[in-house]
């Protein structure tokens, strides 16, 4: 058990490396890691010159979780700020990534737990194995999506169901701590957690774990008291009364259709696309599992009617069904130590080598898939690596003006980043330049801009010599270039292999491990 409490620092240890490699964050994270930043810097008396009123998004989300983790890292941030470790605002963007990627971890660590508690010490530790070597949650748990502030109280929740059973009164309360703590994350966080709590509410009252009047009166009470927080709290940051962000969002996305509108997959996607990617060597452990523990049975149900319900609806995102993954990852753990037990343990016969391989062998392809993945994805930041440079390399001009383009402003250039603006942080200090970051949409008047982070286009257009845009005294040259994934090397290591170019011992011409392209690049204007 003491080695399990020491591998349990892997859950916390693999995500924070991760926000070290890639602090920059994208579009979808940029509602709540704004909110954040502007609580942090301006307070919540004052919200007038908040983010959102400028860039509402396409539905209001909820700022419970901003607020609460704004609050959290505050006392942590003036504890760093003594030992000298925040030194821009960059660094309370990986803070606050840090803290809410700690949190997520807590709930992991109580699905680890209650996997031990009723599966054996080798389950655990092969759920920390089969968890920490995947990539999308270790990875996304530090980001903060509206998923990601729900992935806590999931947790929680479904560990009460993983735990041993014990006598039925003790049972009928985790059960319902189950349903109350759902409710809570369905009414503020996220609504499609509606079609996660109804099977296990229906299962729990068909199996008779609780009576169906406690699971209903828990759940209404658990989901209007959440419901009303959620009304009171984000009415106030929108200026808008009365306002339930979740019931809004159900309201556009479902009732109106609109979430079609970033595009439709086939009903199968979740269970033949996402599920695999996320899951990795875990999708047949977690078959074996199924198959060989009656025990499990019992906890896929609940996540398989999830998936099914949710199938129903035409726009798909991994991130939809995140939720499941700890949960499957417990039932392949099972699996995975039933095949310890069993096989590997013992070296018998060639059945039992093979058994041990194709275990090792499916953690090896875990670690490999998830390095790939991670390459990929940490070259895919290029607004924040270019702004960083940027705020980097001019230090010694005051008061200048900088334009933020679309790609940019998608891809990493949070407000954090916008390093020589104010609201100058209390924990870090200003530079005193003055910056104005400007990521106005579809502007074409850049006379008064000093700097432009530029895709392609807008590059070509004020670099041509015959056309100068926007004022013939404006003299435009590209200062630097940002590079961004653009795929893995696959068909010249083919032609490579093909050639017999490793017959030969020649290495593969070109070779990097990912493909890159010319994405942004940072123009001054020096007239």
């Amino acid at each position: 058990m003491r080695l399990l409490n020491c591998l349990d620092v892997l859950l916390f240890l693999i995500p924070a490396l991760h926000v070290i490699n890639a602090p920059y964050t994208k579009v979808e994270e940029s509602f709540n890691l704004h909110a954040t930043h502007d609580v942090l810097m301006y307070g919540v008396a004052d919200i007038s010159r908040y983010d959102h009123f400028i860039f509402p998004g396409a539905v209001p989300r909820s700022f419970i979780g901003s607020v609460a983790l704004a609050w959290l890292a505050t006392p942590v941030f003036y504890l760093a700020r003594t030992f000298g470790l925040l030194h821009s605002k960059l660094d309370l963007q990986i803070g606050v990534r840090l803290l809410l990627g700690f949190f997520n971890s807590v709930g992991l660590w109580h699905i680890r737990r209650a996997a031990t508690r009723r599966f054996g010490p080798a389950a655990g530790a092969f759920f920390i194995i089969l968890t920490c070597t995947q990539f999308h949650v270790p990875y996304w748990m530090s980001r903060t999506l509206p998923n990601m502030f729900a992935f806590l109280t999931v947790n929680i929740a479904l560990s009460f169901i993983i735990l041993p059973r014990k006598h039925e009164m003790l049972e009928e309360k985790r059960w319902l701590a189950t349903i109350d703590l759902l409710s809570m994350s369905t009414a503020i966080f996220r609504a499609e957690l509606a079609m996660f709590l109804g099977p296990l509410a229906l299962q729990a009252a068909i199996s008779r774990k609780a009576s169906l009047i406690k699971i209903i009166k828990i759940g209404a009470f658990a989901g209007s008291t959440s419901a009303a927080l959620s009304t009171i709290v984000d009415s106030y940051f929108w200026g808008q009364w009365p306002l339930w962000p979740e019931l809004s969002t159900f309201g556009f996305n479902i009732l109106k259709g609109k979430s079609a509108d970033w595009g439709t997959s086939p009903f199968h996607t979740y269970f033949t696309a996402f599920l695999p990617k996320m899951l990795l060597s875990s999708m047949p452990l977690a078959l074996l599992g199924f198959i060989v523990d009656n025990q499990t049975r019992e906890l896929s149900v609940a996540p398989i009617a999830f998936v099914t319900l949710i199938s129903f609806i035409g726009h798909k995102e991994w991130r939809f069904i995140v939720y499941i993954v700890p949960l499957l990852n417990v039932i392949a753990a099972r699996g995975a130590s039933w095949m310890w037990v069993h096989f590997c343990s013992r070296s018998r016969s060639l059945a039992h080598r093979l058994a041990a391989l194709a275990l090792v062998g499916g953690i090896l392809a875990n670690v490999a898939v998830t390095s790939l993945l991670t390459i990929a994805s940490e070259a895919n930041y290029p607004g924040g690596v270019a702004l960083s440079r940027l705020n980097n390399r001019f230090m010694d001009i005051k008061g200048a003006k900088v334009y933020i383009d679309n790609l940019a402003a998608q891809s990493g250039a949070s407000l954090f980043v916008q390093e020589h603006s104010e609201p100058y942080s209390v924990f870090t200090g200003g530079s005193g330049l003055n910056w104005i970051y400007d990521k106005t949409e579809n502007r074409t008047d850049f006379t008064d801009f000093n700097f432009v982070m530029a895709e392609p286009q807008r590059r070509s257009s004020l670099l041509a010599a015959d056309k100068p845009f926007a004022g013939s005294n404006q003299r435009w040259s590209a200062v630097e270039v940002v590079q961004a994934f653009d795929g893995f090397p696959v068909r010249r290591l083919v032609n490579w292999f093909k050639s017999g170019g490793w017959r030969r011992k020649e290495s593969v011409p070109g070779w990097e491990m990912v493909d890159l392209r010319d994405a942004l690049w940072i123009l001054h204007n020096g007239s």
